[in-house]
């Protein structure tokens, strides 16, 4: 039963009840930016450029995080943010050079301190957000198993 532990708690569906409002998220703050790049966010207006954007809260020590990461996305149709949770820096970098993540990981910046952004309906990585051009919420997914249909439905 020690597997049971190392799974969301949440998995195998859409969630439709548990509230995401970017207004009531840290998401809109002006001291967002990508933590490889340096590189200022403002993110709504960066939503605002696709129809469908797709937030990823991942961690990266969860194997269930490290799956999405296989799978190719077409960065060109939608638009693809990540915000890592925890606050181990260099374990953070070393993995997004190392599998060669190419999307931006996004974080607050408070004065020389790179912190994650807190959401509190995120509860398990990794939580897929899926929100239209104006940051409303059109899906949520919880772990993994239905990484394809999550993908499907993002790019129709």
């Amino acid at each position: 039963m020690v597997g049971a532990f190392l799974q969301p708690r949440v998995q195998n569906r859409r969630i439709h009840s548990m509230a995401f409002n970017l207004k009531d998220t840290g998401l809109l703050s002006d001291s967002l930016c990508d933590f490889m790049t340096g590189q200022r966010v403002n993110l709504i207006d960066t939503l605002a450029k696709k129809d469908k954007n797709l937030l990823v809260f991942w961690s990266p020590t969860c194997s269930f995080s490290k799956r999405f990461f296989l799978h190719q996305m077409n960065e060109q149709a939608v638009g693809i943010y990540c915000f890592p949770l925890g606050n181990d820096l260099e374990y953070l970098k070393f993995y997004v050079e190392k599998h060669h993540v190419k999307l931006p990981q996004i974080m607050t910046q408070e004065s020389e301190t790179f912190v994650s952004v807190v959401v509190p309906s995120i509860v398990a990585t990794p939580t897929f957000v899926i929100v239209d051009d104006k940051g409303e919420r059109l899906a949520q997914y919880v772990g993994t198993n239905e990484i394809d249909e999550m993908i499907t439905f993002l790019y129709q």
